[in-house]
């Protein structure tokens, strides 16, 4: 074709739509959908990408390309329409989803990343009777090459061959050199270990057939909803088994990357070398290797976090989502979006299967479930017949009125004791960094916050600082108050950080391991963690939610929950659903192996639903009682929610500027949507303020169509200036 059309790389909303371009001859056949090509636009030429091909464009004079920038690279084809149906659903720009769907190390627009290699030796038959070696080291390395007849230069190197004996074989003409690439994608150099296929319980039996059955039927998306030790993953192993027998492909999210070592192993076992990874953590080479080997077909199955969703899967069959209720799947800056969502939308686009698995699933995907839009596939027991634990909550205020004002109660340090002693292995559980939470003055009441996001800053014995757990602002703490100069002050808050301090007084001769994001900076600290745990060089492992993530180790008797009600005062509508789903995951950690484990929530709030019901695992009825109260204040699931983030300078706008912000976009959004706000975020960036507009109907195009025409309207009368930027979310899994 003659004329394409091209996204040019500007987010800017304005320009968010093709242009069309004409192909010159010299590179025909050369020009593709998803080719990064140079054009000319306006007076300057820019970078873009092409999305389609076009019939005449008419009379008017086309512009040419200039060339392509990368003709060892292209866009897949299907991630341009998902990136097309992403941006339309949440108001992102169409070049801003495709930039996030390409990892560091392929660059779209810049210098890539080469493909590694490393110089191997081969043994080549000279033809000559007879071959003049010199010393032992020479005649040691033909003899070797001559059996093996193959060899990497590193090995040799490490058996003791130098270069020079190496150089001076390779000029006998009885060695070859040649660089081979080098995988940086796998763990293949993991040894690969036979393991017979565990027995299906009937219950694991019933639900792959559901499942299956249904593939083969409707394929509507499936939530796997089984209490925690049920055996989900090995329903997910087989369903890929499945999926790589037909010649397809599979993804598989996680929602942390402290799950990715033991999500490896297990699938390495079963699909050695067919695994590749993709997340956060990967250098820009591992990336870029993995990126490649799903594209060319080299690796069957893509495991990674959130962003693993956009896999480069030419042949994809099925996508499984564990632990689908997770945040962490959700895409929380620019461009925005959430992995369930775009799992969903690259499934129907591609005819693949959904599975959803998780012990405690988002209020979102059960009503919808419950509704039939998804198949229902209940797992009710663990595998071997195990109880879920036995739980018991103590009332921290009931302590105190004991005279026992300890962090740790009563009846959760004799159950460590009785624990430790049976040699059994205790997870303690707190979901907040560092060793106090904040430090105050207590003369004029000044509290450290970070100037960047106006959060407390959280203080940190390690280094003597005050860091910001946002986004990373650090300082060192002064000794003085610096608003009034006073000398008192004083630290507020338990953290991890002095949570181990006080275990370790409690228990000096325990093993004590921590898990949590100051602790596993470095590359490979997650792995590091889990083997410790799980070849029983820790005895009490000390975490933060993402200890909560499907950790599964056997040995383990004993979890204890500190502050189990501290996420219950968070404002948001969702934050008795995230207390529960943090407490009935931090709770599955314990008694999975034969032996029935404990749990222990320490509250001041003891009688609070979301605590009773999380320390049973009693989902279904949590969320009977939540629902009701949802459904009553009119929040999701029951309705839908878009919010708009405003972020302007301080001080920037006055009570009746916000007033009449909020009247205009009631009038656009009709009388069937409810409007909040503008309201202050809780975070801010760079000193600024930010505002909250939150839209909330039954039907999701008119809050989307409100948002577009307030916004429009402000714009046009001069409230909304270019001292704002704005951040538009659908159906947000936070609203402050």
């Amino acid at each position: 074709m003659r004329y394409v059309k091209v996204i040019i790389n500007k987010k800017i909303t304005s320009l968010d739509h093709d242009f069309v371009y004409e192909v010159p001859p010299e590179l025909w056949g050369e020009v593709g959908i998803g080719s990064v090509v140079a054009v000319p636009f306006g007076h300057t030429t820019e970078k873009g990408i092409v999305v389609g091909f076009c019939d005449e464009p008419g009379d008017y004079r086309i512009k040419h390309i200039d060339g392509l920038l990368n003709d060892a690279f292209s866009v897949p084809v299907d991630l341009l329409k998902l990136a097309d149906t992403l941006s339309k659903y949440y108001m992102n720009t169409t070049i801003g989803m495709i930039k996030a769907m390409i990892p560091t190390g392929i660059n779209l627009f810049g210098k890539a990343l080469k493909e590694k290699t490393e110089p191997w030796l081969f043994f080549q038959e000279t033809g000559q009777n007879s071959i003049h070696l010199r010393g032992p080291k020479q005649r040691g390395l033909y003899a070797l090459m001559e059996s093996k007849k193959e060899a990497r230069q590193k090995e040799l190197s490490e058996l003791g061959f130098s270069p020079v004996v190496i150089k001076s074989l390779m000029e006998k003409g009885v060695l070859h050199k040649e660089y081979l690439p080098v995988s940086r994608y796998s763990y293949r150099h993991l040894t690969p270990e036979h393991q017979d296929k565990p027995v299906l319980t009937r219950e694991q039996e019933a639900a792959l057939g559901q499942i299956k059955a249904n593939q083969k039927g409707e394929n509507r998306p499936v939530l796997l909803h089984g209490v925690t030790g049920s055996g989900k993953t090995e329903i997910y192993l087989r369903l890929i088994e499945e999926t790589l027998n037909r010649g397809k492909q599979a993804i598989v999210l996680l929602p942390e990357i402290a799950l990715t070592p033991q999500f490896v192993r297990v699938f390495e076992k079963r699909f050695h070398g067919e695994v590749a990874l993709l997340h956060s953590r990967l250098s820009a080479g591992e990336r870029r290797d993995a990126w490649y080997a799903l594209a060319n077909g080299d690796a069957a199955i893509a495991l990674g976090a959130r962003s693993c969703i956009f896999a480069p899967t030419p042949n994809l069959g099925l996508i499984i989502i564990d632990e689908e209720h997770e945040d962490s799947y959700e895409q929380d800056t620019a461009p925005r979006f959430h992995s369930r969502v775009a799992a969903l939308m690259r499934c129907e686009l591609r005819g693949a299967a959904l599975v959803l698995g998780s012990a405690t699933p988002s209020f979102e995907s059960y009503k919808k479930a419950l509704n039939g839009e998804y198949l229902l596939v209940e797992m009710e027991n663990r595998v071997g017949g195990g109880a879920l634990p036995e739980m018991s909550i103590v009332d921290m205020r009931e302590e105190l009125k004991a005279g026992w004002a300890e962090v740790l109660s009563r009846e959760l340090l004799s159950q460590m004791k009785a624990a430790l002693a049976a040699k059994k292995q205790v997870m303690l559980f707190l979901n907040r960094l560092g060793y106090h939470t904040f430090v105050s003055c207590r003369d004029c009441g000044f509290v450290y916050r970070c100037p960047d996001c106006a959060v407390s800053l959280t203080y940190f014995r390690k280094g003597q600082t005050l860091k910001c757990t946002r986004c990373g602002y650090m300082v060192k703490l002064a000794n003085v108050c610096p608003d009034c100069g006073s000398k008192r002050i004083k630290y507020f808050g338990l953290g991890t950080e002095q949570l181990e301090e006080v275990v370790r007084k409690h228990f000096p001769d325990a093993k004590i391991g921590r898990l949590d994001s100051e602790q596993t900076k470095a590359k490979g600290s997650f792995d590091r963690i889990y083997e410790a745990m799980k070849n029983g060089e820790i005895d009490i492992l000390i975490g933060t939610r993402m200890m909560a993530k499907g950790w599964d180790f056997a040995n383990v008797a004993l979890t204890g929950i500190i502050a189990a009600d501290y996420t219950l005062n968070f404002p948001d509508f969702r934050a008795g659903e995230r207390t529960f789903q943090m407490i009935a995951q931090a709770a599955g950690r314990c008694g999975r192996g034969r032996e029935r484990g404990t749990v222990i929530l320490q509250s001041y709030r003891p009688e609070e639903p979301a605590l009773l019901f999380g320390g049973q695992q009693n989902y279904e009825a949590y969320y009977y009682w939540e629902a009701k109260r949802r459904k009553k204040y009119g929040y999701p699931p029951f309705t839908h929610l878009m919010k708009a983030v405003m972020t302007t300078p301080a001080d920037y706008l006055n009570r009746e500027e916000l007033e009449e912000m909020n009247q205009i976009f009631a009038a656009e959004s009709g009388e069937t949507v409810r409007v909040f706000g503008p309201t202050p975020g809780i975070y801010r960036d760079q000193g600024k303020d930010k505002w909250v507009v939150t839209l909330i109907g039954d039907d999701l195009s008119l809050l989307r169509e409100g948002m577009k025409r307030g916004i429009s309207r402000l714009k046009s009368e001069k409230i909304i200036d270019k001292n704002f930027n704005i951040q538009i979310e659908t159906e947000p899994m936070h609203t402050v």
